[in-house]
């Protein structure tokens, strides 16, 4: 085995993603951002349509952004990989 397959071969038994602190901060701060768009979209998008909304949209955003807010925290609150 050559040298960049032997490399490539020991990358792939990697499991997890290791951050920095800032990384995983900055990783936050924009899962925040995306979450508090995605919801202002599909509430927005529900008011403003044309077609019959369903009460069931805003709530599924409401629960998107949960989610992903919540996976933002979770990222913050990790052990450095240090």
């Amino acid at each position: 085995m050559g040298a960049s397959a032997a490399r490539l071969h020991r990358m792939g038994k990697q499991t997890m993603l290791r951050l920095t602190p800032r990384r995983r901060a900055v990783l936050a701060a924009a899962l925040r951002e995306v979450a508090a768009l995605m919801v202002g979209a599909l509430v927005l998008g529900w008011y403003i349509g044309d077609a019959p909304g369903s009460v069931a949209v805003p709530l599924v955003g409401v629960a998107a952004w949960l989610v992903l807010v919540g996976f933002a925290v979770a990222v913050t609150n990790g052990k450095s990989s240090r």
